[in-house]
């Protein structure tokens, strides 16, 4: 299956060797979404939601979307990531049904199947644009964006393409105006054996509106530890064309990943010893990955009784596999996961001249598995054999309608509803019973209905200021994880619905056209919390709090300088207790959830003089604990980072980026489980030269 997927990609080629003349600059862009894929514009609501467009300069998703205030993306071995947005880093099933990833409007997987590692599925690189959405989204986004979402956009209509660097175009003199490029092909070399290749285009119809646009990248990283290189190939293709009236959109992704993965440098403070943290006392451990999106948006516009109304018809395929070693639990047992997945989102709109009405359905329909194997001798409970070897079939069917309103010139509002329902039918294919910590429950069927309203107020102050408050609760049904993979201490107890109250007030405005700067303050709520603890077992029916304060400017300082920067001031704290044997992982109301900072901060700084620019950034991680019981923590780091471009010809760009140009010592992630402090540490410094070719 890796080898035919690899052999498609590569023929995605032939795809893009057609003239045509489109690029743009990867900066943090105005936070009013302005995607044809939202099934909800409000173009005029200031929201809690930003766009960002990926820099081929980026190594990693970590480094375009830790820009952005509330987001903490922690990153693991090679392509592996933990996402955090207004919320501690989650793990587990937590961490799987935390987060909606999506292109296009169409997650990439289905509701009740996430990926803690979610970056894994998506198309980072390719995208042309990301949608980041902090807090609860349910009316848009639905089950899996519980804390957020993170959605990639690769339109053929979009005027945007080749994602270069975030200092291209930054100034109004650039000499080299790259926006009017489309095809490209950009190579990279770096540190630890580092390579890749970006190559896309546009191809647009003489005779009609229709455009085909495709972007491919291959990447071979031999990684900066022991046994952890990774090779990745993702593709996008889009196409738009016109019908009998109909505008369709369609689109394929594919992702795939074939990775040597490195565990944790495990010991007190172990990642500041460089040669424990170069080492990987796991090299047997690995990855496979490759996941298939395919769908497609049939628009219509039409009037009756003079009334505009839009209808969009939107099926899509999905697939996704993954086989990987359970590094980070003891007896690293091998597990296999796939889910198979076919669905539609119906979606109408009625605009009047001071409202806009949506509703829709959306129909989920997946077919899953789950093995999990140890060949490793018993380790504590985790017994040598099978753990679970499990089918199920799922359903979820959705409806939802929306109101965006203008009261008055100044004042504007948008309400909305969402009904979900998640069925799964499990059938185990083992034995029943109790083997070691692993309860393999009879075959069942669960079901879980909920609600999940929203509403936002939006008042324009002076037509550089607007201010908004913002109310949601977001639930989602539990992922076939939590259900199923079942442990002995959850005899008592099952997942529920876990929800989330959500509570934000925010200001935006700018200084002049091109300085801009937001804050906002929020409170939330979350019940029914499941989680694994840091010995592998399962919490069921937690409740945590969530505070946060967040500011952001993007600041002008003179022609040729410019300032982007963030603050998140956070507190997360557990709502309940917990009594258990292990000392380090009791829970007493009002310790911090561990993993949760309470200060991050980004800055980065541009010069860009003429024909040439240069970027100086400095992101900060404050102090966090990395157990329940806060008696372990690790102390935060400041991390600085340095780019440069040199454009050579109107055609031809030259890039150089200098990670962790202090070569410190730190550690990416850090926790606390089995007894032991376990680190992913941090990139060494490191070197990067691209060079980009436009035609």
């Amino acid at each position: 299956m890796r080898g035919y997927l690899t052999s498609c990609a590569l023929g995605l080629v032939l795809i893009l060797l057609s003239p045509s003349a489109r690029a743009q600059n990867s900066n943090i862009v105005d936070d009013i979404i302005i995607s044809d894929y939202r099934i909800f514009r409000g173009d005029n609501v200031p929201t809690n939601s930003s766009i960002v467009e990926p820099s081929f300069a980026d190594i990693a998703p970590i480094q375009t979307l830790n820009q952005i205030a509330g987001v903490n993306i922690q990153q693991g071995s090679g392509s592996e990531s933990l996402t955090a947005i207004r919320s501690a880093v989650l793990t587990g099933g937590a961490g799987a049904g935390s987060f909606y990833y999506g292109v296009n409007g169409v997650s990439v997987r289905a509701a009740g199947f996430g990926n803690v590692n979610g970056f894994l599925d998506l198309p980072f690189a390719g995208a042309e644009q990301l949608e980041i959405y902090k807090g609860p989204h349910p009316i848009l986004l639905g089950s899996n964006a519980l804390h957020g979402g993170i959605l990639a956009l690769f339109d053929a209509r979009l005027p945007a393409g080749s994602h270069v660097n975030s200092h291209v175009n930054s100034q109004a003199n650039s000499p080299a105006n790259f926006n009017e490029r489309a095809n490209h092909l950009s190579v990279r070399a770096g540190s630890d054996q580092y390579l890749s290749a970006s190559l896309g285009g546009v191809l647009a119809s003489e005779t009609g509106p229709s455009r085909l646009a495709a972007n491919l990248e291959l990447i071979s990283d031999g990684g900066f530890r022991a046994d952890s290189g990774y090779d990745k190939q993702t593709a996008l293709i889009s196409h738009y064309a016109q019908a009998r009236g109909w505008e369709i959109d369609s689109f394929l992704a594919f992702t795939n990943l074939n990775q040597e993965t490195a565990g944790f440098a495990q010991g007190e403070d172990a990642f500041r010893d460089r040669e424990i943290a170069l080492a990987n006392d796991f090299p047997e451990a690995f990855r496979d990955v490759n996941s298939l999106l395919l769908g497609a948006k049939f628009s219509r516009e039409y009037s009756l009784a003079g009334i505009d109304h839009l209808t969009q018809i939107a099926p899509y395929l999905r697939s996704n596999e993954m086989d990987f070693r359970l590094h980070f639990l003891p007896g690293q047992a091998l597990e296999q996961n796939e889910h198979n997945s076919a669905g539609v989102t119906i979606d109408h709109r009625v605009k009047t001249s001071d409202a806009e009405i949506s509703f829709g359905i959306l129909a989920d329909f997946t077919r899953g598995s789950l093995y999990e194997f140890q060949e490793n001798e018993t380790e504590f409970s985790f017994i040598q054999g099978l753990h679970y070897d499990f089918d199920v079939k799922a359903r979820q069917l959705s409806a939802y309608i929306n109101v965006n309103a203008d009261f008055s010139k100044r004042l504007s509002g948008r309400f909305g509803l969402r009904a979900e329902n998640m069925d799964y039918d499990y059938d185990n294919n083992a034995d029943s019973g109790i083997f070691g910590r692993f309860l393999r429950l009879e075959d069942r069927e669960d079901s879980f209905t909920y609600f999940s309203p929203s509403a936002d107020l939006s008042y324009e102050i002076t037509p550089r200021l607007s201010g908004y408050i913002r109310a949601a609760i977001g639930a989602r049904a539990p992922q076939i994880s939590d259900l199923y993979r079942v442990q002995i201490n959850q005899a008592e107890g099952r997942a529920d619905v876990e929800t989330l109250d959500s509570v934000e007030i925010g200001m935006e405005g700018h200084f002049n056209a091109r300085s801009s700067w937001a804050i906002a303050a929020y409170g939330m709520e979350k019940r029914n919390h499941f989680f694994r603890d840091a010995d592998g077992f399962n919490v069921v029916n937690g409740r945590t709090e969530h505070r946060g304060f967040e500011a952001s400017a993007n600041l002008y300082l003179t022609d040729h300088l410019s300032l982007n920067s963030n603050l998140s001031l956070e507190r997360h704290t557990y709502d309940f207790n917990r009594n258990v044997g292990n000392s380090s992982e009791i829970i007493t109301a009002g310790n911090r959830v561990d993993t949760a900072p309470d200060v991050q901060s980004f800055t980065e700084i541009s010069y860009q003089p003429s024909h040439w620019g240069v970027g100086l950034s400095w992101t900060h991680l404050g102090e966090y604990f990395t157990n329940a019981a806060n008696d372990r923590d690790y102390p935060g780091h400041d991390i600085f980072g340095l780019t440069a471009h040199y454009n050579i010809s109107d055609n031809m760009l030259a890039q150089l980026r200098v990670d962790n140009v202090t070569d410190k010592l730190y550690a990416d992630r850090a926790d606390f489980a089995f007894g032991n402090e376990r680190f992913f540490p941090g990139r060494p410094r490191s070197l990067y030269f691209g060079l980009s070719r436009y035609f």
